[in-house]
């Protein structure tokens, strides 16, 4: 197991909880993503923490035998340390990252060095790497354009070259949610209404760019309010949505919830959460 925190990074041995390897983390530094990037070996990139911003980075090496190293990096704009869980994204291998630093851009995950400029503009702009290294990005009308009628996607490949650029005409205008991948090139995809409601989610195939499903009512159950998917690729069939109830009528300022389970390999649905879900019946995410 890797841990990282504000002052250190150790890789700790399952099921004893033995620590193998440790390394310290200056101060002044706060975590944004972390990932294996083999066996025995880690990878951590962190944002200064504290009330100075700083427009750069850091990334932090670490090996089961002990072995550390530590670059630091400059970006295009300081990452809010707040908002950092959705300024930094890598892929499931650690090679690559996103980093949301005035527009969205593409860099080495070792580092930092820019590979390409994925969109420009101020504020979130969802991405998500699909398993096979493809880039999926909100499309952004450029300065001085209107926006978009509907939501667009835009398909980079692992070295940021534009693939493809597609309209969502079944989604109404707002924010786009990217993820999870729910199969190889098969990714949900949602426009948000306000900060928690995720309207019309739709499974599309990036391929063809067609709609393959619809999720009415639901939206993805991981991480936070219109963050992209935390995991990136398709490593399992079973994924988690939500969908909202209303008001309950014991606490009526309280909305209820259902957590939906979909296994989109076999095509099953069951609440396994919240109204209509069974008492102490047993989850799995396999």
């Amino acid at each position: 197991m890797f841990v990282v925190h504000e002052s250190g990074a150790s890789f700790y041995e399952l099921p004893s909880g033995r620590r193998v390897a440790t390394t310290t983390i200056p101060p002044g530094w706060r975590p944004a993503a972390a990932r294996f990037l083999a066996e025995g070996a880690a990878r951590v990139w962190l944002v200064p923490g504290g009330l100075r911003a700083r427009a750069e980075m850091r990334v932090v090496d670490l090996a089961a035998d002990g072995a550390a190293s530590g670059t630091t990096f400059p970006i295009a704009a300081a990452i809010d340390p707040v908002r950092v869980w959705r300024g930094v994204l890598a892929d499931s291998d650690g090679r690559r990252i996103l980093t949301l630093d005035a527009g969205l851009h593409l860099r080495d995950g070792a580092t930092g060095e820019p590979v390409a400029s994925l969109a420009e503009g101020t504020g979130n702009i969802p991405a998500l790497f699909l398993a096979d290294g493809r880039i999926l990005v909100e499309g952004r009308a450029a300065v001085g354009q209107p926006p978009f009628a509907h939501p667009r996607v835009w398909v980079f490949d692992r070295v940021g070259t534009k693939l493809a650029d597609f309209e969502l005409p079944l989604l109404p205008p707002g924010s786009l949610g990217i993820g999870p991948e729910v199969a190889p090139g098969r990714v949900v995809l949602g426009s948000h209404r306000d900060w928690l409601l995720l309207e019309n989610a739709l499974v599309v195939d990036v391929a063809s760019s067609g709609v393959v499903d619809k999720l009415p009512g639901l939206r993805p159950a991981f991480g936070f309010p219109r963050a992209s998917c935390a995991v990136p690729g398709a490593g399992s069939s079973v994924h988690f949505f939500m969908a909202d109830e209303g008001r309950g009528a014991v606490h009526p300022g309280r909305r209820l919830h259902r957590v939906v389970r979909i296994d989109f390999a076999t095509g099953e649905r069951k609440v396994v959460a919240g109204p209509g879900a069974v008492v102490g019946d047993r989850i799995s995410a396999r």
